[in-house]
């Protein structure tokens, strides 16, 4: 392992425009999987949260936390083919760059999806971009059905740089990517060689401007990683 490299990407903003949660969530309602009091919680959160009123951990944490419990004594496997089928039928808010990305990366590197997202969504996504690693929040599953805990959490930066550190020890530090938008994902994108903020948040453009990351948009990225690639490897 130690001679193979390693390339993280963060979904929510970074490969898929906004976020999945919100519209998952409403569409779980929409076709009686959950109670509307849970999807009107974690809305509520994401509104506290832009207007400043609580921190991007507190929310993070508190609205998997919300959705575990909305699922208890749901069927795991319906609720994977339900977001499977919500996943197909937004595959237009992917950005055009990821998938030709993730094939550049994936002839060279092992790529690790790393998100907030719980279990079904990015186990999904891994299916459908043909990929096999992830570090993602998990929703616990006994006999078949949710339990309404969560038993991992990836939602906070000091989440994401611990999950990332168990797989990049596996990995050479050289030649190593991550890719990410929000300030949660310094916690990929300090720990490896080249480190891709891809439509940064003004607080992780400030910080990623300070470490002399790569700041750059949807247009460009996969110019850039190219350029990058022919560069040095």
């Amino acid at each position: 392992m130690k001679n193979n490299k390693i390339a993280f990407f963060d979904i929510d903003g970074t490969i898929f425009k906004g976020n999945i949660i919100e519209p998952l969530l409403d569409l779980q309602v929409e076709d009686n999987l959950l109670e509307k009091s849970f999807a009107d919680e974690i809305h509520n959160l994401h509104v506290l949260l832009h207007k400043g009123e609580i921190t991007r951990d507190v929310a993070s944490k508190k609205i998997v936390e919300t959705w575990a419990m909305g699922l208890k004594g749901k069927s795991y496997q319906n609720i994977f083919k339900h977001t499977e089928d919500f996943i197909k039928n937004n595959l237009q808010n992917f950005y055009s760059f990821t998938k030709p990305l993730l094939k550049l990366i994936k002839k060279t590197h092992n790529i690790i999806l790393t998100s907030n997202e719980p279990q079904f969504v990015c186990e999904v996504i891994l299916n459908l971009f043909g990929l096999t690693n992830v570090a993602s929040t998990i929703f616990e599953v006994k006999s078949g059905v949710f339990t309404g805990k969560v038993i991992q959490f990836n939602s906070t930066l000091e989440d994401k740089k611990n999950s990332a550190k168990k797989f990049i020890n596996q990995y050479n530090f050289k030649q190593s990517f991550a890719f990410g938008d929000s300030i949660t994902d310094v916690g990929i994108l300090d720990v490896v060689e080249n480190s891709i903020c891809v439509n940064p948040s003004k607080e992780l453009q400030e910080y990623a401007e300070k470490k002399g990351w790569i700041i750059t948009n949807s247009d460009n990225v996969l110019n850039l990683v190219n350029k990058i690639f022919s560069l040095k490897y």
